[in-house]
């Protein structure tokens, strides 16, 4: 309970003959300056003790007392457990006011503070604190960024007229240096100083249209939560600050909330309370205030769709800043979800996530394209057409196409949609998720190889998120045949490791989504992926308690990985087995297996060294309306230093392996002319299989009594088409 005041009057040094008892010298202090004649404060110490009484209650207590010149007072007078004040001028103290006493305990004393922490000069063992506030941890379900707009103008800006309401969670805590007494006095009693009429602000920082910055305070209430927390809310945002704070909670600047309250505490009342020949002790409000930076805290996606705005219609999401400056404008409503942080560490299938916040959807990037695979074929073909383009003779083009659909891993869609839906948000439930449906065909594509004579991607794959990759590779006048250069072009289909053939499509998101979105492409049967089971089922074998993979499909698979689903739980199981063709795999039943489901990610089982007689069975060859093609055998001794060896020029007899009846031109190198080629007509699909071939190479020397020397060697002229003679040292 608060004490009363207590009035003090001394005067000038004298002393009093009534007297007895020891005689206390006023002594001068600087802490206050008072406002009477005199001007000068004076505290009361005990300097010695009496036979009678001793000064205990006081003796450590400060007294601040007032002296008017024109007031002399005669005695001072110790009587037991107060000072009794004697004076000539006994009127002019209040009736009503009692004696001097005791400075409280139940309350903190001004004089004792140091930082937040108040000593209790007669308990050692105690100390008074001030509470201190914070943001409370993520997530904050509490906060909320409702703004609406009126039909209204503002005049200043020519926009529509917004208000908002903004809420979120502080907490009050504990101060450092408090915690670190406590430490430091484990069996100390820390005591809380109850903090009174607590209200708050939200400051925000704008630039006016002078281009001077400037801070705006808007009131905020605080109310408490049963779990200690409280609900900063502020309600009266108007106009351009609304725009201001929206901008400052994005962008992690420029908005601050303060806290404000008073506490009751011992010290000097204010002389403006009292008369001016008086000072005056009591319990006294002190005001509270602290400020908090909110910085980037709720710019984070967790927080995205309590960002709002509503006008006639139903609130939807904030976009961006637009949407508080026009009613129409246009603009995307897709942003880059992050909540989850770097999804793809987890989740190595999925590069990003995008959130619609208007349609309430998260679009899942892929982190690439593959070819599609299904239980008995691959999404290739590849067309073999007579070429009638003109200057041309027996010539031919291939048109290479191939569904492409994102190489997205089912077991990962499925955990990420369970993480999603696990958040405690419930702004963040009942999202619905899906891959891309809508591309950048033009801009944003690209297929890097040298082999092919054109390319483009075409939105009109029979799978709802895939896309058509069609190539094609035509005959050039004075360039290498199409057929070889189609024979390149399959090599890299073949190649079992890095570096793949590779490209780049353009995800189209909406058409006001500013940033262009890319994702690889990887042309390659080591990588596919399947739009279902494409051929693996799982048979529940109760009698063996055992779970049988069986695959369906053409293929033989590797499977790295399955779930098993039940409506309760999903298990992922590695397995890292091989499932041949029409085989099976068995694996010990798992416990809980009502409604058993399943999911696999698995792969074509390739060997590393993958023939071309091998990659026909995952490409699709047909031949249109050619037959023949000519095909064009080179061999190249640019590297061979004729002089230097000696050497006249060199024979070159080529027969192929697989068809030794067509007859090939033969070749002669020197020194004028290190490279030459020859064409020969030939059935198409032997030009596309395999030209395995032996070449004899006849070396003659400018020495005519040095015999010729005779060389055999092989090359695949299907694989590359242009033989490189270069290593004769030895030889010579």
């Amino acid at each position: 309970m608060p004490m009363k005041p207590i009035f003090v009057e001394f005067g000038k040094k004298q002393t009093s003959d009534l007297v007895n008892h020891q005689i206390f010298v006023a002594q001068a202090t600087d802490k206050h300056a008072l406002d009477s004649v005199s001007r000068q404060e004076f505290v009361a110490v005990s300097r010695a003790s009496t036979t009678t009484q001793m000064l205990d209650s006081v003796s450590h207590q400060k007294f601040v007392a007032q002296a008017p010149t024109a007031v002399s007072a005669r005695t001072l007078r110790f009587d037991e457990s107060r000072i009794a004040l004697r004076a000539v001028n006994r009127d002019m103290i209040p009736a009503d006011v009692p004696h001097p006493s005791t400075p409280p305990l139940d309350v903190p004393h001004i004089a004792e503070q140091t930082g937040n922490l108040f000593s209790v000069p007669s308990q050692l063992g105690q100390k008074w604190y001030l509470p201190s506030f914070s943001l409370i941890d993520d997530p904050d379900l509490a906060f909320g960024f409702a703004a609406s707009q009126t039909a209204e103008i503002e005049q200043a800006t020519g926009n529509p007229f917004n208000k908002c309401r903004f809420t979120m969670t502080i907490k009050k805590i504990i101060p450092s240096d408090a915690i670190a007494w406590s430490a430091e006095n484990p069996k100390g009693n820390l005591r809380e100083v109850p903090l009174q009429n607590l209200m708050g602000d939200i400051v925000i920082q704008m630039v006016n249209q002078q281009g001077i910055s400037e801070s705006f305070a808007c009131s905020a209430t605080l109310t408490p939560n049963d779990d200690g927390t409280y609900l900063f809310a502020v309600d009266n945002i108007f106009g351009i600050r609304v725009i201001s704070l929206y901008q400052g909670l994005i962008a992690g600047s420029s908005v601050r909330c303060r806290v404000s309250a008073s506490y009751q505490a011992w010290g000097r009342i204010p002389q403006s309370h009292i008369s001016s020949n008086m000072a005056m002790l009591g319990t006294i409000p002190i005001p509270y205030s602290i400020s908090l930076d909110i910085n980037r805290k709720y710019e984070a996606d967790l927080y995205r769709l309590k960002y709002t705005i509503a006008s006639i219609s139903t609130p939807h999401v904030i976009i961006n800043a637009e949407d508080l400056r026009n009613f129409n404008a246009h603009q995307t409503e897709f942003v880059e979800f992050r909540t989850l942080g770097d999804v793809s560490a987890r989740y190595p299938s999925i590069s990003k996530l995008y959130l619609g916040v208007v349609s309430r959807t998260i679009l899942v990037i892929p982190s690439r394209y593959v070819i599609l695979r299904e239980s008995d074929s691959c999404a290739a073909v590849c067309n073999a057409l007579v070429d009638s383009s003109p200057g041309l003779n027996a010539g031919c083009k291939f048109q290479f196409s191939f569904t492409l659909i994102p190489d997205v891993s089912s077991i990962d869609l499925l955990l990420l949609i369970n993480e999603i839906n696990d958040q405690s948000e419930l702004e963040l439930h009942n999202l619905t998720f899906h891959l891309p449906r809508s591309f950048k065909l033009e801009s944003e594509s690209e297929l890097v190889t040298p082999f092919l004579t054109s390319f483009h991607f075409v939105n009109e794959a029979t799978d709802l998120h895939g896309v058509t990759l069609s190539t094609e590779i035509r005959e050039q006048v004075g360039g290498t045949p199409a057929v070889a250069n189609a024979n390149m072009f399959i090599a890299q289909l073949r190649i079992t490791h890095e570096p793949f053939l590779t490209g780049m499509l353009g995800i189209r998101l909406d058409d006001a989504f500013p940033i262009p979105i890319e994702v690889p492409v990887l042309l390659n049967f080591t990588n596919t992926q399947t739009n279902g089971s494409a051929g693996m089922a799982l048979r529940v074998d109760e009698a063996n308690q055992k779970a049988i993979l069986e695959n369906g499909s053409s293929f033989d698979l590797f499977v790295t990985r399955i779930a098993l689903l039940t409506p309760q739980n999903v298990s992922v199981v590695p397995v890292g087995e091989v499932i041949p063709a029409k085989g099976i795999f068995a694996m010990d039943l798992p416990a809980d297996h009502k409604e058993l489901g399943l999911l696999c990610d698995c792969e074509l089982q390739i060997a590393d060294n993958l023939t071309k007689t091998d990659l026909f069975k995952f490409v699709q060859f047909q031949t249109v309306d050619v037959q023949n093609v000519q095909y064009l055998f080179s061999v190249n001794a640019t590297k061979v230093n004729f002089v230097t060896m000696g050497i006249d020029r060199i024979d070159i007899l080529i027969t192929l392996l697989n068809a030794q009846d067509v007859a090939i031109t033969p070749m002669v190198l020197h020194k004028d002319r290190p490279f030459d080629s020859t064409k020969i007509l030939l059935p198409l699909e032997q030009a596309m299989t395999e030209l395995s071939s032996m070449l004899i190479a006849k070396l003659n020397f400018l020495d005519s009594t040095k015999p010729p020397v005779q060389l055999t060697l092989q090359n695949d002229f299907s694989q590359h088409p242009i033989f490189l003679l270069d290593d004769l040292n030895e030889v010579c």
